[in-house]
């Protein structure tokens, strides 16, 4: 993929340890942890699970996209919110401008 995550805000603790739908799409996991369960983590966009459960192993509801979308059965049980998941994403800025808008031909 592109450049996931590079303008998101720094998760400390975790994705997981995010309870806000807003503070989740705007971050990416900042744990001490690289990897879960044999899945990429630290770096990773935070998913938001639509307000419930992201797996059926436990009440988080903000996880590590990599870990989240490819670990079912593996590294969790079941990923129970796939109808109503979204991923982090934030426009990069420099200079008060989009990134992209640096690029595009006039």
């Amino acid at each position: 993929e592109d450049d996931d995550g590079a303008c998101l805000e720094l998760a400390t603790e975790g994705c997981a340890a995010i309870t806000d739908e807003a503070a989740c799409l705007a971050s990416r996991d900042g744990g001490a942890e690289p990897t879960l369960g044999g899945f990429p983590a630290r770096g990773e966009p935070c998913v938001w699970c639509g307000g419930g459960p992201c797996t059926s192993d436990g009440d988080a509801m903000c996880a590590p996209k990599a870990w989240l979308l490819e670990g079912e059965g593996v590294a969790f049980g079941a990923f129970m919110a796939k109808a109503t998941y979204a991923v982090a994403s934030r426009p990069c800025r420099v200079g008060g401008r989009l990134a992209h808008e640096l690029f595009r031909e006039y």
